[in-house]
């Protein structure tokens, strides 16, 4: 049994078959197209135990570490209220697992708090308002506070 297609049908499946030979001409093109250095300078980095080429999430709480206590529960303010299914909640948690062994107690309720806000003026207001007072400021919106006696 013989198919015969007409002449049509044939120009278009050549016109489909060379659009299909192109699209995959660019995806392996495309793929081969790296930045050679940059997986070379990664390892390097992370060999030598640098993080040269990227920045952890944890190191924005290392400025907190001198003015906290070694051990204990400290309390975790923010520009909110603690709401357990809020968005803020992973900076309880990353707070938590770079502080350790300090408790992270996201209720305003310890002695000592971290007060990490969007902005210095927002951070004093809820400090003020928590019955909180500066110990350290560590960076813009970023306290250590004690409770006022």
């Amino acid at each position: 049994m013989k198919f015969n297609l007409p002449k049509m049908a044939k120009l278009e499946l050549l016109w489909l078959s060379c659009v299909y030979f192109a699209l995959i001409t660019i995806l392996v093109i495309a793929s081969r197209l790296t930045l050679p250095e940059s997986p070379a300078i990664l390892k390097k980095s992370f060999l030598s135990g640098s993080n040269y080429g990227f920045l952890s999430f944890d190191q924005a709480f290392d400025v907190f570490r001198p003015h906290l206590p070694q051990k204990g529960r400290i309390s975790f303010i923010m520009d909110v209220d603690f709401n357990l299914y809020g968005t803020d909640i992973s900076q309880i948690y990353t707070a938590q697992s770079n502080l350790a062994p300090l408790i992270i107690n996201p209720e305003p309720i310890e002695e000592i708090a971290i007060v990490n806000c969007s902005n210095d003026s927002a951070a004093i207001m809820r400090m003020s308002m928590l019955g909180y007072e500066p110990i350290a400021h560590v960076g813009k919106g970023h306290f250590v506070a004690q409770k006022k006696s």
